[in-house]
């Protein structure tokens, strides 16, 4: 949680209220390789943060363009490790079950 808490804070000026862990992904297609030729086999663990405190602000050395997406309606061109985590959490969200007090 310390490192989650970090990075969002460091590169968008939040810190996450009671995140819930989703998944933590690797395998072959987090495999990518970059256009200056850098290859990563990557291992990216998923949060669902509903809550969260302070103020969106972008981190220009490492956020180009923050913004909001609804999770149904994302942009067309994704990179390509973070499919299978996003499908996940679209599947999770859907199957979410509300309680109503």
């Amino acid at each position: 949680m310390q490192t989650l808490e970090r990075e969002l804070r460091e590169e968008i000026g939040i810190k996450p209220i009671s995140p819930e862990l989703l998944g933590i992904y690797s395998g072959k297609d987090l495999f990518h390789e970059y256009p200056n030729g850098d290859k990563v086999s990557g291992v990216t663990t998923i949060f669902l943060v509903e809550t969260y405190e302070g103020e969106l602000r972008e981190d220009k050395t490492e956020v180009k363009n923050l913004k909001w997406f609804n999770i149904e309606n994302l942009p067309k061109e994704l990179h390509i490790p973070d499919i299978r985590p996003i499908k996940d959490l679209q599947r999770f969200l859907k199957n979410r079950k509300i309680i109503i007090d």
